[in-house]
């Protein structure tokens, strides 16, 4: 039997020892899940083929100029405009969609309407099968004169990813509200005509290094995510003071 006096003197002898390897053990436990459990998780984690958050940290990149092939894009503006701007996005990329919202009016209205800018519209399709039906439908309605219409439509009307926000049938629901006739349109969306072409245009882009959306070109400079607005217009206005 410990007697009370016997505790006390085996507390005396070894309680600080004890204590020393107690607090060793709560801290390398601590270190265990700080960093072993994390890092685990994340070497499990597939690396995603394209990204969609360049909004996180947009940047206007200050070297270097590529060459973009605009051949077979929709555009709006004069062919005679002294800034090229070409964007790729992807309709259902959220920072797509809240770049049509804060800036493609106004970029329209003092830069494309009043002939400073030629702009060019690339869509992809990182995303899933939602990406390359939402891109057929714009293509679908851009051969009845309406694609930008339709386009902006589909930036309003994102519900997340591959969801169902652009299966065929609420495409052909779009295109009625837009006043297109239904049944060519539904004709096109059913045809596929346009699959090869989103999935074509969407590799070539990473080819190019194009990995994430939305990702532009100013007279072939590249400024990376949804940029504030303002950014943006200061990198069009650069480009205009040197002509």
């Amino acid at each position: 039997m410990i007697t009370k006096r016997g505790f006390n003197k085996f507390i005396f002898k070894y309680g600080t020892p004890i204590a020393v390897l107690l607090g060793c053990g709560l801290i390398a436990l601590s270190v265990y899940l700080s960093f072993g459990v994390p890092n685990q998780k994340f070497a499990r984690a597939p690396a995603p083929a394209a990204k969609n958050d360049a909004a996180e940290s947009p940047s206007v990149a200050g070297a270097g100029t590529k060459q973009i092939d605009t051949k077979g894009m929709p555009s709006l503006g004069a062919d005679g405009a002294p800034v090229i701007v070409v964007e790729f996005a992807d309709f259902q990329c959220p920072f797509c969609g809240k770049f049509y919202q804060n800036t493609s009016g106004a970029l329209k209205t003092n830069y494309i309407d009043t002939g400073k800018v030629k702009y060019y519209f690339a869509g992809l399709s990182f995303l899933g099968q939602e990406s390359v039906d939402a891109f057929a439908g714009a293509m679908c309605a851009g051969e009845q004169g309406k694609y930008w219409d339709y386009s902006g439509y589909l930036f309003l009307h994102q519900n997340g990813e591959n969801q169902g926000a652009f299966k065929p049938d609420r495409l052909k629901e779009f295109a009625a509200v837009l006043g297109l006739d239904a049944e060519k349109f539904g004709a096109c969306v059913d045809s596929k005509k346009y699959e090869a072409v989103a999935t074509a245009q969407t590799k070539v882009a990473q080819a190019d290094g194009i990995d994430r959306t939305p990702y532009f070109f100013i007279n072939g400079k590249p400024v990376i995510g949804a940029v504030p607005t303002a950014d943006f217009f200061a990198a069009i206005d650069s480009v205009l003071k040197q002509k």
